[in-house]
């Protein structure tokens, strides 16, 4: 990694743990994830800063997830998943559970997050108000 990308573009705490990972042989110590967490506590209420903070240790546990340090990866995870209560008023909702159906299926299924309350338009049927048709995304030319 770049380090002088990596300071433009990672936040602070993201940069130190990054140097932690480099420098322990690519292990994060006792005492790293001690003062990583200290730090992501003394910034737990700026919520931009946090965010950005996490966004951070997220492209950490990514590298070290490609190159399968076990330990890093499930110390990073436990360390964002501890900082859940700081984002549970977030928009009025609470970081989703692995498994469990996100935002975006809730949308596509009808809002239940159940595939089943989908259904296929009907051959010939009227279209449901508000719905588009798909012309209108790739019309189709004629030549």
């Amino acid at each position: 990694m770049d380090e002088s990308k990596s300071n433009a573009e990672l936040h602070p705490l993201g940069v130190l743990a990054y140097s932690h990972y480099v420098n322990g042989g690519k292990l994060l110590s006792e005492e790293a994830l001690a003062s990583l967490s200290e730090g992501l506590l003394e910034i737990k209420s700026d919520r931009k800063q946090l965010t950005d903070a996490v966004v951070s240790l997220t492209v950490l546990l990514q590298l070290a997830r490609r190159e399968e340090r076990e330990q890093v990866v499930g110390a990073l995870t436990t360390l964002i998943q501890d900082l859940r209560p700081y984002f549970q008023d977030l928009k009025g909702q609470s970081i989703s559970e692995p498994g469990g159906p996100s935002d975006s299926e809730k949308f596509f299924n009808g809002g239940s997050g159940n595939a089943s309350a989908r259904s296929a338009p009907q051959l010939g049927a009227e279209r449901p108000q508000g719905s588009l048709s798909l012309q209108s995304f790739a019309p189709i030319r004629v030549r």
